[in-house]
């Protein structure tokens, strides 16, 4: 998954592209693919295929997500994922964002 780019959801273009694409700024795991936004559970069976986890052990981590998902959201980062799932078009508003979102990784990494 050489073109997954993780940003933290604390950075400041990471609220405005949750602002921008979902009118707030849940808490949420995402993927942003081409014109969608993949959230939550949605997004963990993506990010699973991608990676070409096996179909069994990637489906049990997709039926776990929403069983640890908000105790481990809780202990890790003192909050509970938003209960936002599925595949949505990503929003013009939301896309001006991406590149300030690579950005801030080719920074990070530096």
């Amino acid at each position: 998954m050489d073109d997954v780019i993780p940003i933290p959801w604390e950075s400041d273009v990471v609220q405005e592209f949750l602002e921008a694409q979902f009118g707030s700024r849940p808490f949420v795991f995402v993927l942003i693919e081409g014109d969608a936004v993949h959230a939550g559970e949605t997004a963990v069976k993506k990010a699973m295929d991608a990676r070409g986890i096996a179909t069994p052990l990637a489906r049990g981590v997709e039926a776990l997500y929403p069983k640890i998902a908000a105790p481990f959201g809780r202990v890790v980062h003192g909050e509970a994922p938003a209960e936002i799932h599925g595949t949505y078009r990503l929003n013009d508003d939301a896309r001006e964002y991406i590149e300030a979102i690579r950005q801030e990784h080719a920074e990070r990494e530096n």
